[in-house]
């Protein structure tokens, strides 16, 4: 009797760990995760672009950070700085770059998201209810005649709501798909349901025609 009355309660337990979630839950919030990164150094600044996946199907992160740490040969700690995004929604990717200053040129440079650096919140609760539809297009690169580049083009806003502000990023590789410049500009009052023009100076005479444009909410 004993033996069944155990067999009985395990059964219980085991339904018990199905319904709360268990190891096959679905429902279980995935931590966000950086899917590329890279840098560059000119002039004693290093400039970094750093992607980062929300893979879950229903939450927003809301104010993530990833930190970027340039070290020397030895482990040590050159220079460290934060970057951020105001969110990202379910099943999305977002791109931020940005620069630190560096007093050496770093053996190494280490990206991580902070995880107890971000809250989740409901679709409904983000500053925007849809997901965000910004994109770049008929964009074009321009010379000058000391070198520096600008690109051009228009901000293509999808969604039924306008955007205060946004961030527009280009990042120039090489042929090998090393990051040699990425620079960023901000743009405000982004048209709903329509196109918003947009300039970015680059500030550095590395460039190539291999490079990718991101725009993201800020």
């Amino acid at each position: 009797m004993k033996k069944i009355l155990a067999m009985i309660m395990a059964m219980v337990l085991c339904l018990g760990l199905v319904s709360c979630g268990g190891d096959g839950n679905s429902s279980e919030i995935k931590n966000l995760k950086i899917t590329d990164n890279g840098y560059c150094l000119n002039d004693g600044y290093l400039y970094y672009m750093a992607t980062v996946e929300n893979p879950n199907a229903e939450k927003v992160a809301e104010l993530p950070t990833v930190r970027i740490t340039a070290k020397d040969s030895e482990g040590n700690v050159i220079s460290t700085s934060d970057g951020g995004f105001m969110e990202i929604y379910p099943k999305s990717q977002a791109t931020t770059t940005g620069m630190i200053e560096v007093s050496a040129e770093p053996s190494s440079v280490d990206f991580e998201v902070l995880t107890d650096n971000y809250t989740w919140i409901n679709l409904n609760e983000a500053t925007y209810a849809e997901t965000p539809n910004l994109k770049a297009e008929n964009y074009n690169l321009t010379v000058d005649d000391l070198g520096f580049a600008s690109v051009s083009g228009n901000i293509v806003n999808g969604n039924s709501n306008e955007y205060d502000t946004v961030q527009v990023s280009i990042v120039c590789k090489d042929d090998n798909n090393n990051v040699i410049a990425c620079e960023n500009t901000y743009i405000n009052h982004v048209a709903a349901n329509g196109n918003t023009p947009f300039t970015l100076d680059m500030l550095t005479t590395n460039h190539s025609n291999n490079y990718q444009i991101y725009v993201i909410p800020w």
